[in-house]
């Protein structure tokens, strides 16, 4: 725009105003880009490299029966703190007790039914039996008394976040699958870093009953709102600290296991992929 050049999609010059030559190497760098379900994905490593086919595939996004009302917020944080603070679940109970985790109760007395290990990420599978309404949920469903509660995390390298999330009449049965009356939601969370201390932060919270009413998705994505706003003071204050002292080293509890082998599978993946790009020594 500052000299009226024009660019086409591949980021070649095809214009220039009062000039016909246009030099065939005057351009801009494009990025291979895809969009799918309300989502534009960047592929910023090797053009030749990028496939479409190892998008992350999250249907409740597309799918009719889910509703949500999709959000963005920014970080003056590096977005690995924001993968920690989604891998760690104990922070609930006393980070969001009156908005997403409902009590202290659940950091005592709820442990993970499953963790699994995996080479992109990791699963959490967490039940609370016979527990209080979280007060997000209690915002939309008007005395449901105690439940039975379920979340289901799934992290992937480098950081997409997803969690299935299940609130069941207490000793209903369903941890044995019977789900009437059960109500659910869908979570997907996804981080750009936009600088070593920024992030973008883009998400969506998905429920699955009275979809005709609107105001459901709007309490819920108000909810999630002051939930992370909670979340944003604590993880820009570790930033502050860390900028302060870089070599401060954080201490792990048995909570931590997720997060440390995320971080541990991440690290080993960069330094895969930084490898690889080096040139072979003659």
């Amino acid at each position: 725009m500052y000299h009226g050049l024009k660019f086409d999609a591949s980021g070649k010059c095809v214009q220039i105003p009062g000039q016909d030559n246009i030099p065939p190497k005057l351009g801009v760098r494009s990025y291979p880009v895809f969009e799918r379900d309300h989502l534009i994905w960047i592929w910023m490593g090797n053009p030749a490299l990028a496939d479409p086919a190892k998008i992350l595939d999250f249907p409740y996004l597309r799918d009719p029966a889910w509703r949500g009302k999709p959000d963005y917020m920014h970080y003056k944080a590096n977005y690995l703190l924001i993968v920690d603070n989604l891998s760690d679940f104990a922070h609930l109970a006393f980070v969001h007790t009156r908005t997403l985790g409902g009590s202290e109760e659940y950091a005592y007395q709820s442990k993970p039914t499953a963790i699994e290990r995996l080479e992109d990420g990791f699963r959490v599978e967490r039940w609370h039996m016979n527990a209080d309404v979280p007060p997000f949920h209690n915002k939309i469903v008007s005395n449901a008394g105690k439940v039975d509660r379920r979340n289901i995390a799934r992290m992937h390298v480098p950081g997409i976040f997803f969690m299935e999330t299940l609130f069941s009449p207490a000793g209903s049965g369903a941890e044995k699958g019977n789900l009437e009356g059960a109500k659910q939601y869908r979570n997907c969370q996804f981080f750009t870093p936009e600088t070593r201390r920024s992030t973008h932060f883009f998400w969506d919270y998905l429920h699955d009953y009275d979809l005709h009413e609107p105001a459901i998705a709007l309490s819920l994505r108000d909810s999630m709102v002051q939930g992370f706003l909670e979340d944003k003071f604590i993880i820009e204050g570790q930033q502050e600290l860390l900028d302060a002292d870089p070599d401060f080293k954080m201490n792990g509890i048995v909570a931590d296991a997720p997060l440390a082998h995320f971080r541990r599978t991440l690290g080993k993946l960069i330094e895969a992929e930084r490898l690889a790009s080096q040139p072979v020594a003659a």
